[in-house]
Order: C-alpha cells, then sequence, then structure tokens
C-alpha cells in the first residue's frame, strides 16, 4: 500500500473519531449532594442492557427512536433522592412522576441526545465507586426504557472535563464515557419542567390592563410602530415608550423559575384577595383575555404568580415585579434623562453622530406622542381594514 493511501486512510479514521466526540454531549458544572434513604441497587432490575467487562463502546447506548421511558434519581437540591419519571407522548415529552406535567422540551432533547451517544472509552479498577461517584451516597441512577422493556440501567458518578464516570448497575467495575454528560442528567424536577408561563406574540396584543394598589394603567397597540405602545387615557408626560415596549413583553413572555404544587396555602402565596395585583392582557381575535395575578415574595426573593389557563402556580425572579406591578410614573422619563436626550445630536438616519464615541449608551428614541384613545381605536382599524383587502 503506497504512503499516500495509508494517509487517506489515517485521516478518515481521525475524522470519524472526531464525529463521534462531537456528538457527546457537555454541560457547565457539576454538582455532588448527599443521599439518604433506599440504596441505588434497590432499584434496580434484573435483565438489563448493563455492561459487562467486554461490554461494547455502545452498550449503554439506546436510540432516539427506540426510546420511550426515562427514569432518573435525581439528588440535586434534596438529601432524599427524588424518582423522577419522563414519558414521550405524541406531543412530546412529559414529566408523568412525581406530577403530571409538561416536560422542559430541550433539557429531555439533551439527556435523549447523551443516551444515543453515550459511549464506554475505559474501565476502572474494581472498589472505587466512592473515590468516582458512582456509590450509593453520591451516585445519579439512570433507566432507559423502549419497546420491549428496559434497555439500559446505570449510575453516574463524578464529570470530568472530557469523561464521566459511570458504573453498570450490578456491576462493581467503574467504566469512563466520553463527555461531560453528568451535568446533563443532574436536574432537579423543577429544570425538567416546561417553564412556559406565558407565550403570546407582540404582534397579537391590542392591549394590556394593570390592575393594582397604584391604580389602573392601560397600555394600547400604537398603530404607528409596530410592537409599541401607548399609555391610554390622560398622557403622561416625557412618555418612556421603550420602557413600555419592554414592561409588555414581560407579561406576554414569562418563564417560571419555580413551581408550587398543591396543598397551596393561600396566605402565604397572596394570589387569591380581592385585591391581588393583575394584569389583563388582550390580544385580537376572539380568544379569552389572559390574566395574570402577581402574589407574595418568597424568602428566596422570588414571586408567586398565576394565570388564567390553569390552576398552577409559578415562581418568578423578583426583578420583574416592577414590570408586572408597575405605577404610571414608571413611564415618564425624569427632566434631567429628557435634557440630554433633547441636547444629544441626531443624524437622518437615527445612527450616532460623526465623531461621536464608539461605546454610547444611547438614551430612549425620540418621545412618542400622546394620540386619543378614540383616534387609535378608529387607525388600527383603518389599518386593519386595509390589511385585509386583497
Amino acid at each position: 500500500m503506497s504512503r499516500r493511501e495509508l494517509a487517506r486512510r489515517f485521516r478518515r479514521v481521525c475524522a470519524l473519531g472526531w464525529v463521534v466526540v462531537a456528538g457527546s454531549l457537555a454541560a457547565f458544572g457539576c454538582r455532588s449532594d448527599e443521599r439518604g434513604g433506599d440504596s441505588l441497587e434497590g432499584h434496580a432490575e434484573a435483565g438489563s442492557g448493563s455492561p459487562s467487562a467486554s461490554s461494547s463502546p455502545a452498550a449503554l447506548q439506546v436510540s432516539a427512536e427506540r426510546l420511550t421511558r426515562v427514569e432518573l434519581w435525581l439528588t440535586r437540591g434534596s438529601a432524599v433522592a427524588t424518582h423522577v419519571v419522563l414519558d414521550k407522548r405524541q406531543a412530546g415529552w412529559w414529566v408523568t412522576s412525581p406530577v403530571v406535567y409538561r416536560a422542559n422540551q430541550p433539557a429531555v432533547a439533551s439527556i435523549v441526545a447523551v443516551l444515543a451517544e453515550i459511549e464506554i472509552v475505559d474501565e476502572i479498577v474494581e472498589g472505587a465507586a466512592r473515590q468516582y461517584w458512582v456509590d450509593d451516597e453520591h451516585g445519579l441512577m439512570v433507566k432507559a426504557r423502549g419497546a420491549g422493556g428496559l434497555h439500559s440501567q446505570f449510575v453516574v458518578g463524578r464529570s470530568m472535563a472530557d469523561k464521566t464516570y459511570v458504573r453498570a448497575v450490578g456491576d462493581e467495575r467503574v467504566v469512563t464515557v466520553r463527555g461531560r454528560c453528568r451535568p446533563i442528567f443532574d436536574k432537579t424536577l423543577d429544570q425538567l419542567r416546561d417553564p412556559v408561563i406565558t407565550q403570546l406574540p407582540a404582534t397579537t396584543i391590542e392591549r394590556v390592563r394593570y390592575d393594582n394598589s397604584h391604580g389602573v394603567l392601560e397600555l394600547v397597540a400604537d398603530p404607528l410602530h409596530t410592537e409599541g405602545f401607548v399609555a391610554a387615557g390622560t398622557p403622561i408626560p416625557n412618555y418612556h415608550s421603550e420602557r413600555a415596549a419592554q414592561q409588555v413583553r414581560v407579561v406576554a413572555g414569562l418563564r417560571a423559575e419555580g413551581f408550587v404544587d398543591a396543598p397551596v396555602d393561600p396566605d402565604e402565596t397572596g394570589l387569591f384577595g380581592d385585591d391581588t395585583p393583575r394584569a389583563t392582557v388582550f390580544t385580537a381575535g376572539e380568544g379569552e383575555p389572559v390574566e395574570v395575578w402577581i402574589g407574595n415574595r418568597t424568602q428566596d426573593h422570588r414571586l408567586h404568580v398565576r394565570t388564567s389557563d390553569g390552576d398552577q402556580i409559578y415562581l418568578i425572579s423578583a426583578h420583574l415585579e416592577t414590570s408586572l406591578v408597575p405605577r404610571r410614573s414608571h413611564l415618564q422619563l425624569s427632566p434631567k434623562m429628557m435634557q440630554q436626550l433633547r441636547a444629544r445630536p441626531q443624524t437622518t438616519s437615527g445612527a450616532a453622530p460623526t465623531g461621536s464615541p464608539e461605546h454610547d449608551h444611547r438614551h430612549p428614541r425620540a418621545v412618542a406622542s400622546q394620540v386619543p384613545i378614540e383616534m387609535m381605536t378608529a387607525l388600527r382599524g383603518l389599518a386593519r381594514a386595509q390589511r385585509e383587502q386583497p
């Protein structure tokens, strides 16, 4: 065989190797928590696809097409393992135990990808379970099921920069698999639940009404600016149009940082009083408006919220409270900021003037005019009619 042919084959083998490495998923950070309760072996099942000393590199793999259920014994955030079951349905993956809730699809997709590509690369000596975190105290058990039953069960241990220690259930030997994959499995139950609370495109929102202790504030879609909103009623001096638009985007795209399940203490959540602050979003079409109630803060600085779409109570970041419980003064620029805005040179294109510094903390654009609500309604109707014309 010629030297050129040998070089060509060597490059082909290297290329295939990089494809395998690229398929290994990695995530940031790795956490180990102490666990109490039953041992991991107590959850093991016979007849699994667990690897032995003569296992092939793909012994733990389960293809995405075959995979229908994933079971995890999670320890993150708790001293006792939480048994979480993820089931594949036509509409995607769902958490079916200990609660029934739509799963966080990107998080589960990462787990599915690891199970499809996990590759054994080396074997470690026996009796090293605790050293590599694959013992009962630190290990994280994974079961993967598909058509025909259990296909793989193993304990995930410590992750390094480019490898993770794993022990097959029923085998004392520790093996390493390619990639930093423990963080993919090491989630809390809340992290495996779908975080979407509201998902309303700004272009479909006609108005948002805020009712709280500061009074009533209503923002109406601006017919002259896409995704812009103006305050209804008495004009707000030095109106901050960009802050108003951002305020609407917050209520239209809320994401949960945590969940509160039954039983619920109404006094603790503060969500069920007659004077509970709320934001009501009205969208185009015949759909019902979406109401969002904003309750009390938790000790870890999160807010209780719920919506009219269901009974679930969520926890969100407390820094969103200003946007969800606003007052009219929040949308008013200070005199000093208005003075700076007027003094700032403008170009025809709206770009920074020639000679200005490259690092420019830009002020909001020109203040939007306060159009009367009746005129805005008429303009919006006219614009809608023009769009519907063939």
